[in-house]
C-alpha cells in the first residue's frame, strides 16, 4: 500500500523488516527493489538484484526499471 501511495521510504522500511524475518521472501525483495529504484537508491537496488533468488521474469522487469532510471538520471545531468 505504501508503494501505491508513493511513501517509498516507509515502504522500504517495511520490506526491510519483512526481509529481516524472512530473508528469502521474494515478494518483499521485489517490492524493496522497486521502492529503492523509485527513491533513486540505485546502488542498493542493484546489489539486491544481483544477489539473485528472484523469479526470472521479475528479475528482468526490475533490471529494465533499473536501466531506465539510470538513463533518466544520466539525461538529467547531461
Amino acid at each position: 500500500l505504501n508503494t501505491r501511495l508513493l511513501n517509498l521510504a516507509e515502504a522500504a522500511a517495511c520490506f526491510r523488516a519483512v526481509l529481516d524475518l524472512a530473508p528469502g521472501d521474494p515478494i518483499a525483495r521485489i517490492e524493496l527493489i522497486g521502492a529503492l529504484i523509485g527513491m533513486g537508491d540505485l546502488d542498493e537496488a542493484r546489489a539486491l538484484l544481483a544477489a539473485g533468488g528472484l523469479p526470472p521474469g521479475e528479475a528482468a522487469k526490475l533490471e529494465a526499471a533499473l536501466a531506465a532510471e539510470r538513463m533518466n538520471i544520466q539525461k538529467t545531468f547531461n
